[in-house]
C-alpha cells in the first residue's frame, strides 16, 4: 500500500510535465535580434533623457519670454561701451598704482579718515574714471598737510613775540592810502592835491 501511494503522485507529475505538442519554431537571424536590441536600448536611453529633462523642467520655474528683455542694438552698444569703460578704468588704475607706489601708501593711510569725516568723498571716488588718481587728488587737497601745519605753527609763535606786526597793530611801511587818510583836511593834503592837479607829483 505504501508503494501504491507513492506511485500515484509520480505518475500524475509525469503526466503534467509531459511536453506539449511541439509547434514549429521559427528561426530569426542573429543580426536582426541585435538590431532590435540596439533600437530598444536607444529608445530606453531617449526615454530616460526625456524623463530627466521633464523632471528638471518641473523643478525649475519657467521664465516667460519678455520682449523687453530682447537685446536691441542700443542695449548692445550701451553694454559694449560700459565694458570698454570698465577695461579702460582697470588699465588706468593699474598703471597709476605701478607708477606711484608712495601715493598708494598715502591713500591707504589717510583716505579712511577722510571718508569718515566727509562721506561724500566715497561717491566722488567711485564715479571717477580712475579711482586711485581721484583718491590721490582728494588726499592731497583735503588730507593733512604737514608743511602747512608747520608754517601755521611758526606764524602763531611769531604773532606771540613782542614787537611783531600783529602786536603793534600796523605794519612799519604804511601804504599811500593810509598816508592820504592821515593828511585829509590838513594844509599838507591841500598842497599835495594841487601838485597832483598841476601834474608835478
Amino acid at each position: 500500500m505504501n508503494q501504491a501511494k507513492l506511485e500515484a503522485p509520480v505518475t500524475e507529475e509525469v503526466e503534467q510535465s509531459a511536453p506539449a505538442p511541439v509547434e514549429e519554431r521559427r528561426q530569426v537571424p542573429l543580426e536582426a535580434l541585435e538590431a532590435e536590441r540596439a533600437k530598444r536600448q536607444e529608445a530606453e536611453t531617449r526615454l530616460r533623457i526625456a524623463e530627466e529633462y521633464a523632471a528638471r523642467a518641473q523643478a525649475e520655474p519657467k521664465d516667460e519670454y519678455d520682449p523687453e528683455d530682447a537685446v536691441t542694438e542700443g542695449k548692445f552698444r550701451h553694454a559694449n561701451a560700459e565694458l570698454r569703460n570698465q577695461l579702460k578704468r582697470e588699465v588706468l588704475e593699474e598703471t597709476f598704482c605701478e607708477m606711484n607706489p608712495s601715493a598708494v601708501k598715502e591713500i591707504n593711510k589717510y583716505l579712511p579718515d577722510l571718508i569718515n569725516q566727509k562721506p561724500w568723498i566715497k561717491d566722488v571716488i567711485e564715479k571717477a574714471p580712475n579711482r586711485w588718481s581721484r583718491a590721490w587728488e582728494l588726499v592731497k587737497d583735503l588730507g593733512p598737510k604737514p608743511q602747512t601745519q608747520a608754517v601755521e605753527r611758526k606764524l602763531e609763535e611769531n604773532a606771540k613775540k613782542p614787537a611783531s606786526p600783529a602786536a603793534v597793530g600796523k605794519a612799519a611801511n604804511a601804504s599811500k592810502v593810509d598816508l592820504l587818510r592821515s593828511m585829509a583836511g590838513k594844509k599838507e593834503f591841500r598842497e599835495y592835491r594841487q601838485k597832483l592837479m598841476r601834474g608835478e607829483a
